[in-house]
């Protein structure tokens, strides 16, 4: 399973993202950081949020079919989310604050999801 934290050093949000081929695994990793059952995320991925609003997690999973297009639409609900708990409502004058923590936390988990994906599978050398 692959489980990376980015975390930005402004508003001292972290967001993780979650990818794995095995849909209980990530269903335990949540509901035992967050005291819930996530089983209706099975439908595909999504996005959950702490509740101190710090915490960030992006799920990935066996079920999405294109995962940059994805990975771009749920990054947008966490920047929203995090940046309005923090006190930014998306205005004109806001606007730059928003799109460019967008841009540098898509890039950033696409480079983490982009390297995992590229590597070999290890084989299992024991005897």
């Amino acid at each position: 399973m692959l489980k990376k934290t980015v975390k930005d050093r402004l508003y001292g949000i972290k967001t993780t993202l979650l990818y794995s081929k095995d849909d209980e695994r990530i269903i335990n990793y949540l509901g035992k950081i967050m005291g819930k059952d996530y089983e209706d995320y099975l439908n595909g991925a999504g996005f959950f949020c702490s509740p101190d609003l710090f915490n960030y997690y992006i799920i990935i999973n066996k079920h999405t079919i294109e995962w940059q297009k994805t990975l771009v639409h749920e990054c947008l609900h966490v920047t929203s989310r995090a940046l309005r708990a923090r006190g930014l409502e998306l205005t004109d004058e806001s606007e730059e604050a928003f799109t460019y923590y967008h841009a540098w936390l898509v890039s950033e988990l696409s480079k983490i999801f982009t390297n995992y994906k590229s590597k070999k599978p290890r084989k299992n050398k024991r005897k």
